[in-house]
This record gives structure tokens, C-alpha cells and sequence, in this order.
């Protein structure tokens, strides 16, 4: 017997973005779309998704669509997709319990490594990954970073690869790993998106990635 198809609902205006997120996560997961809170709540009674993508620009209360989706389906993980003029949002979604924040600045491929992340486990999976993926949210605290440390968090954020921020600093790719050990090794995550998140929680990397200088 196959098991159960996993169900990932996108709640956005943007067709094109369901478009790249139905390719980046098939087969491993059925991508619905709704476009308005009504639908949204309808795809979740009837298709009960594993994964809630909300896109913080949507029409309406985004704070208080994530509390009824929290009410409505408690076992569903949340995250939210969030652009430069949404960041206090995400930052506030964050507090009160969605499991991931991706900005819009960044590629594809860090939303498709996000959800997958929240996918529940297949059958079969490591039982160390299971415990990891089910365990508590860890929110991490203040960290001290350098001036140049933070510089790199903001380019992190921004969707910039190693490469790129190598270029737009003028050092060496080598000395960018480097560095990103270091932010690492005190932020206590080898992992970007929770970085990604640390930066919000910390207000570090508030300018977009057209702004950038």
C-alpha cells in the first residue's frame, strides 16, 4: 500500500511562485494554492496539508490568519514567506509559533530546503532526524558578532551566495567560510535559515538586496 500523498498549501496571490515552489517540490509533495483566507481555510478542512506557506503580503490580518490555522489545524507546520517591507510581520509571526521564515530575496531552493525540512518523516526515515525535525523550536538568543560578521549575516539574509559576498567585500571565498564557521560556531546552527532567522530576531540585515552596497 502507497502511503499518504503529503500535502504543502501555498496561501498567496503570486501564481508565478506556486509555479517554481509545485516543480521545486515535486514529487515528494501535492502543492495546492489559494488565494484568499476562505479558500484556505476550505483546502485545509478537506486536505488537512502537512506544511501552511503563507505569503506575509497577502490581503488581510496575516497574524491573525496564522492564529486560526494554528486553531483549525493544530499539527500542521507553519511558514511564512516574507519580503523587505515585511520583516517586523515575520519577526512578530515568529513569536507566536510559526516553524520558519524564508524572505523573498532569497532562492528557490532555501524555500524548497525549508519545507522539506517541515515535511513530516516517510517511512523508513533516521530515527535522529525524526527526533530532530519533532523537537522543540529552538529560538536562539543575542550572539555577539564583529561588525564584519554582521555585514555577512546581512548578505546571508539577503540570498547572496558565497561566492557574491566574496565579490561585493573583496575577500576571498575561502575567508567567507571562515567567517561563516565563526558566525556559526556562536549562533550555535550550521543550518542558514536559522541564521536567516537569528538576523531577523536581531534586526541585522534590515536593507534589501537592491539596496545593498
Amino acid at each position: 500500500m502507497h502511503p499518504p500523498v503529503i500535502k504543502t498549501l501555498l496561501i498567496s496571490t503570486n501564481h508565478v511562485l506556486f509555479t517554481g515552489l509545485h516543480v521545486a517540490l515535486s514529487p515528494a509533495t501535492e502543492t495546492l494554492l489559494a488565494y484568499d483566507s476562505s479558500a484556505a481555510l476550505r483546502i485545509i478542512h478537506e486536505a488537512r496539508p502537512g506544511v501552511l506557506i503563507l505569503d506575509m503580503d497577502f490581503p488581510g490580518n496575516a497574524l491573525a490568519l496564522i492564529r486560526e490555522f494554528q486553531v483549525t489545524s493544530p499539527e500542521a507546520k507553519i511558514l511564512v514567506l516574507a519580503g523587505l517591507k515585511e520583516l517586523d510581520l515575520a519577526r512578530q509571526a515568529f513569536t507566536i509559533g510559526v516553524h520558519g521564515i524564508v524572505l523573498k530575496t532569497q532562492p528557490l531552493e532555501v524555500l524548497r530546503q525549508a519545507v522539506t525540512a517541515l515535511l513530516p518523516p516517510r517511512v523508513g526515515a533516521d530515527p535522529a532526524a525524526i527526533r530532530e525535525s519533532s523537537g522543540p523550536r529552538r529560538v536562539l538568543g543575542p550572539v555577539s558578532l564583529t561588525p564584519r560578521e554582521r555585514e555577512i549575516v546581512q548578505l546571508v539574509s539577503q540570498g547572496y551566495s558565497n561566492k557574491e559576498i566574496g565579490a561585493r567585500m573583496s575577500i576571498s571565498t575561502i575567508t567567507v567560510r571562515h567567517h561563516l564557521t565563526s558566525i556559526f560556531d556562536k549562533v550555535g546552527t550550521s543550518d542558514r535559515q536559522k541564521l536567516v532567522i537569528q538576523a531577523l530576531n536581531q534586526g541585522i540585515g534590515e536593507h534589501g538586496k537592491q539596496n545593498a552596497t
